[in-house]
């Protein structure tokens, strides 16, 4: 048995951690997304995982956040490995050096994302970065709730599809919990990522280490996705020439629920959320914006309160929000399903090498270099 409807299902997997009888599985569709399955021989009807489910859909509210901020961190070097602005560093250390955890996404092999706890600083390294795929959540959920009922402060990071879920499983507030999400534009499905990686290294012929999706060695805004081999070199794609990230930046490769979220908002029931500030340009033109900027949206006093801790570590700036969303409409919608959604899986997920691949990609999205140059042309000629 299916737990609601499949199409709103965002992979929170609170359902299966919070059955009383562990009667649900978690299946992988042929997309590669995971899925909740209920085995309806153990099931005892008592309507937990639906409530679950349900308390899911209450994490974006009304109201406006209490304040915004144009942010970096001032260790140029933090800021230079992190995707944007290199706020989460900052929050995670102070949480850290106050006998804490930080949960968030972390590369468990090169070619698998999941959440993960870790409480020494030597080790927040591994959730720094943006991470395009969506990260397997776990028993993390059980793990977090004991160490919050030990009194230990816990920092959550991630999509704000995983803090509802972590929400409506630990079904209560806690003060020491910290919820910092993110501005989403949509989570691709682990197994397209584990064919890209396999396909890169038949093309390659080497053994991939890791893939750093947001490299900013040439800019900020040009970001490269790097992928890095086990005898040190490397290719570099700059991010829309990247066949991977031509499908998420297209709206073909994302989950369904992604195109589904109509209760976007810039009001959520987190603390902090944190996203590229894109076109920050414009609303703060006096910023330098070469190694990232974030957008800091603050929703609660615990939030003001932990940037108050660190504000010695950060540039802060407030602007008003409703100029910052302009250029960042994922914050308060959700994208447009590709026209080619339906078929892009079926498609991509069969090709057997990487040329393959770049074509299937670029036939489903109509996005090529040609296409780009006469765009360009014509845009000069309507000039």
């Amino acid at each position: 048995m299916e737990i609601g409807d499949k199409n709103l299902c965002n992979g929170c997997m609170a359902c299966v951690y919070k059955c009383p009888q562990n009667c649900i599985e978690i299946i992988e569709n042929e997309e590669g997304f995971l899925y909740p399955h209920i085995e309806e021989d153990k099931c005892i009807h008592c309507g937990i995982c639906t409530r679950t489910c349900e308390g899911c859909k209450d994490y974006f509210v009304e109201e406006k956040p209490i304040k915004s901020f144009a942010s970096y961190n001032l260790d140029l070097l933090q800021r230079k490995n992190s995707s944007s602005g290199g706020i989460f560093s900052v929050l995670a250390e102070w949480i850290i050096n106050h006998g804490g955890y930080v949960v968030g996404a972390a590369y468990v092999s090169k070619d698998k994302v999941e959440h993960i706890i870790v409480g020494n600083k030597n080790e927040l390294p591994e959730l720094m970065g943006s991470k395009y795929v969506q990260s397997f959540i776990g028993n993390v959920l059980g793990e977090v709730k004991k160490l919050l009922e030990k009194q230990k402060k816990v920092l959550f990071s991630g999509t704000p599809c995983q803090l509802a879920g972590l929400k409506a499983y630990l079904g209560k507030e806690y003060e020491n919990l910290y919820l910092v999400d993110l501005v989403c534009h949509g989570t691709p499905s682990p197994k397209l990522f584990r064919h890209y990686v396999k396909l890169m290294e038949e093309k390659h012929k080497k053994e991939i280490r890791c893939v750093n999706f947001r490299d900013k060695s040439h800019s900020w805004q040009k970001y490269h996705v790097v992928v890095k081999f086990a005898d040190g070199s490397f290719v570099s794609d700059v991010h829309y020439l990247n066949a991977y990230m031509k499908g998420f930046s297209q709206n073909v490769s994302l989950r369904n629920s992604c195109y589904e979220n109509a209760c976007k908002s810039l009001g959520r029931k987190s603390d902090i959320t944190l996203a590229d500030f894109w076109g920050v340009e414009r609303v703060v033109p006096e910023l330098q914006t070469d190694n990232g900027v974030s957008w800091i949206t603050v929703h609660s006093q615990k939030g003001m309160d932990i940037l108050e801790q660190v504000k010695d570590k950060l540039f802060l700036l407030e602007v008003n929000d409703t100029e910052a969303v302009k250029n960042n409409l994922s914050a308060i919608k959700s994208v447009t399903k590709g026209k080619n959604r339906k078929i892009y899986y079926e498609k991509v997920l069969t090709t057997k090498n990487m040329k393959s691949f770049e074509k299937q990609v670029n036939k489903m999205i109509g996005y090529n270099l040609f296409s780009r140059a006469m765009k360009k042309v014509k845009r000069s000629l309507s000039k």
